[in-house]
């Protein structure tokens, strides 16, 4: 019992002294970023409860605004069928993760399907204005909600010849008849 007692104190200790913090994701489809900015790249689309291992803040992105929104965060995945690894280095919204596996309130099914790595790989040729808008708002948490394209409005003629575009919340709002010819 002792030994028991002596080897979690140990455990505790150095867990602390080392400072590691864990997050875990708190909802499905949890972007993980290349960085903190309105343009990104997607690294990966993370699941309930996937856990991430908080970092230390990069160079340049030690602002308040980025702290009170974002984790810098580092994860750490084995696949078993490959018999590989991945780590990888990200970004994601702290108001989509929780600091401890039991505090987790999204529904999963399946621990193992908690990383989606998207298909998309980070290149020149593949731009960040293209990769993070095919992750629109608000499917895919931790993105950003407007972007140039997606903010040009369709407006469709009415059955009495109103003119209206479907706001966010899918709610008709008209708008003046000339927009529509």
């Amino acid at each position: 019992m002792h030994k028991l007692f002596l080897f979690l104190l140990l455990t505790i200790a150095g867990h602390v002294a080392t400072g590691q913090e864990y997050v875990y994701a708190n909802t499905d489809n949890l972007l993980l970023r290349d960085r903190p900015e309105k343009e990104y790249d997607v690294f990966g689309v993370l699941h309930a409860p996937c856990r991430l291992e908080v970092i230390p803040y990069s160079t340049g992105y030690e602002t308040k605004a980025i702290k009170d929104r974002f984790y810098h965060v580092q994860l750490s995945v084995w696949f078993e069928k490959t018999k590989s690894s991945y780590t990888g280095y990200g970004w994601v919204e702290k108001k989509y993760v929780v600091s401890s596996h039991d505090k987790i309130t999204a529904q999963y099914a399946d621990s193992a399907e908690a990383i989606l790595f998207n298909k998309v790989p980070v290149s020149r040729d593949n731009p960040p204005k293209l990769n993070c808008r095919s992750y629109p708002y608000p499917k895919y948490k931790g993105g950003e909600k407007n972007f140039d394209t997606a903010n040009k409005k369709k407006y469709q003629k009415g059955k009495l010849g109103g003119c209206y575009y479907i706001n966010a919340k899918g709610r008709k709002v008209y708008v003046d008849a000339k927009l529509c010819k």
